[in-house]
This record gives C-alpha cells, sequence and structure tokens, in this order.
C-alpha cells in the first residue's frame, strides 16, 4: 500500500468519526419497544481513553450507549496509545507505514519498528470493564507476536481466568505481516484454547486479505476474523477468501452499503459478524445499516447481529 492510499483510509475512518460524534443520537433505540428484536452482540468495539475523540469512551459511557442502541453484549478491546490531535494520529498513521515499508521491503529496522515490536497493549481498561459488567462484555486479547511466550502466557491467563474469548494480531501496529511465522504460537494458542483469532485487515501493509487467507489455510482448525474487511477495495479480496476458506468470518465494520450488500449476497450468512469498531465506527450508523440490510430476512439478522459471534466465541 503506498502513503497516498494510506491517506484515503484514514480520510474513511475521518469520516466515520465525525458521523459517530455528530450522528450517534439518531438511532435504533426507539426499536427497543420491538418484542421480537433479535439478541444483538457488537462483535468489535474498543473502550478506554478516547485521547483526541474525547472521554465518551468509559465503560460507563459503553454500557449506556449500549442500553441505548439495544446492544445486550459487546465485544470489547482496548483503545491503545492515542493521539492528542488528529492531525497527529494521522501522521503516526504515515510514519507507521513508511517504517513498515522500508522494513518489509528493504530490511531497514528502524527505530520505530523496533518500538512498534517492543510494545505490550495495556488490558486493565478492559479487565476492569468485564469485572464490573461480566454479562454484558466479553474480552479480545491484543497480542503482540514479537513478545514471545511471555505475552502467549499473559493471553492465555486472561482467556482462562479474565473473561476474554479472543486474541487480535495487528500486523500494521506491531510490524509483521499476517502470514509472517511469527503468528504461528499465537494461532497454536488459540487452537489449544478453541478461540478465534481476529486480524486488523484492510489498510496497513501486511494487512491484506490474501495474507490472512494464508493464516486460515495452515491453521484450519482456528476460526480467523477479519476485522473491517470492507474497507475500501479490500472487500472484494475478502470475500474471495471467505468463499473458499470455511474458517474465515468477516466483520461489518467500516463496510460502505455497497460493500455490506456484496457480504450478504456472497459469503453465507454463518460468518458474517455484525461490528462497529466503535469509536472508529460510527455505531449507531452502521447498526442501522447492518439492520437494514438485513431486515427481509429475520433468519439472517439473526445470524449476523448475534448468533454469529455467540457460537464462533463460545458465549452461550
Amino acid at each position: 500500500m503506498n502513503i497516498s492510499r494510506l491517506w484515503a483510509c484514514a480520510v474513511i475512518l475521518s469520516a466515520g468519526l465525525r458521523l459517530m460524534l455528530a450522528g450517534n443520537s439518531a438511532t435504533f433505540a426507539q426499536t427497543q419497544a420491538h418484542t421480537n428484536k433479535p439478541f444483538v452482540i457488537d462483535g468489535h468495539r474498543h473502550v478506554g481513553d478516547g485521547g483526541f475523540l474525547g472521554n465518551r469512551f468509559s465503560t460507563s459511557h459503553l454500557i449506556e450507549e449500549m442500553d441505548r442502541l439495544g446492544i445486550d453484549k459487546a465485544v470489547i478491546l482496548p483503545m491503545g496509545e492515542m493521539s492528542t490531535t488528529a492531525e497527529e494520529d494521522q501522521h503516526k498513521m504515515v510514519e507507521m507505514e513508511k517504517a513498515n515499508d522500508d522494513y518489509f521491503n528493504r530490511n531497514i529496522m528502524s527505530d520505530v519498528v523496533k518500538k512498534m515490536q517492543s510494545d505490550r497493549m495495556d488490558h486493565t481498561e478492559v479487565i476492569n470493564a468485564i469485572r464490573l459488567y461480566p454479562s454484558r462484555l466479553v474480552g479480545v486479547y491484543m497480542v503482540n507476536p514479537w513478545l514471545g511466550k511471555p505475552e502467549l502466557q499473559e493471553a492465555g491467563n486472561a482467556i482462562q481466568n479474565r473473561g476474554f474469548r479472543g486474541i487480535k494480531l495487528h500486523p500494521m501496529l506491531n510490524a509483521f505481516r499476517a502470514d509472517d511465522a511469527v503468528v504461528d504460537p499465537v494461532l497454536k494458542l488459540a487452537r489449544h484454547l478453541k478461540i478465534p483469532v481476529m486480524f486488523h485487515t484492510s489498510f496497513g501493509l501486511g494487512s491484506e486479505p490474501e495474507r490472512v487467507a494464508k493464516v486460515a489455510v495452515r491453521f484450519p482448525e482456528v476460526n480467523v476474523v477479519m476485522y473491517h474487511p470492507g474497507i475500501g477495495g479490500f472487500y472484494k479480496d475478502a470475500i474471495k477468501a471467505a468463499k473458499e476458506h470455511h474458517n474465515i468470518y468477516l466483520d461489518t465494520a467500516h463496510a460502505k452499503p455497497a460493500a455490506l450488500q456484496a457480504f450478504l449476497d456472497q459469503v453465507p450468512a454463518e460468518r458474517i459478524i455484525y461490528g462497529s469498531d466503535a469509536p472508529w465506527g460510527a455505531w449507531a450508523t452502521k447498526f442501522d445499516l447492518v439492520r437494514e440490510k438485513t431486515k427481509a430476512r429475520p433468519d439472517v439478522q439473526r445470524l449476523v447481529m448475534g448468533e454469529n459471534v455467540t457460537r464462533l466465541m463460545g458465549l452461550r
């Protein structure tokens, strides 16, 4: 991916943020009165310090929003280290992409890459949120595969003892390609624990859907979720991968109407998961979009909006 394409992805995400911040008041909350609404799970939501996005992403705010929108349960992940301004955030994205490009294609190990490969995600906010609302929230543990056995032990402990039911890998953030061998111990842990692995997918070198598909081939016993594969033109490659591999699931975060419709038309409904990626995604807007696109088929709506992620993560 070149720098101009990365900026285009940043613009897409920024547009989603503006919708979220300005438009969440027009929501699906009114449908709470419908007694036959499906059990709804947001399969991809972040919680923590919002940085330049503001302070609206605490656990209490999350639960308030879930109640207002009619969301019964959420799968949550940490926010990570947030920038203080939007400009700083976009600069960091471009800096990471340039560093990854140099590392992957020219074998240049910059200080930026060294930091990305040594960073450990703080899960304190997620752990505390699950402790407060164990029936409403379930965690996904973000693993840096470069950190080796100690990182895997922490992830295993979180999954077995702290209410986590999945692992996420972020190639762009930790400077690896999705199909690099460094991820194999993570997939082996997931296979042992019988949990899914979520991949940051689409924008960012190393995060392309075809690379994630190669991992699914190496580990057919592990269910692999592509997070936000509907960004830009990547959705076509994601659909191809999901059609070819029984263990690939697609989430709906950031998918435009055409991409979401393509998912529903071409991918088995049992492998599509409603996810908002809030606060980076416009929570209420995407919720309404998924509901609208599936309303003519209540069976599909139930699968996409809750039953699939329930089955996938063993939430019953």
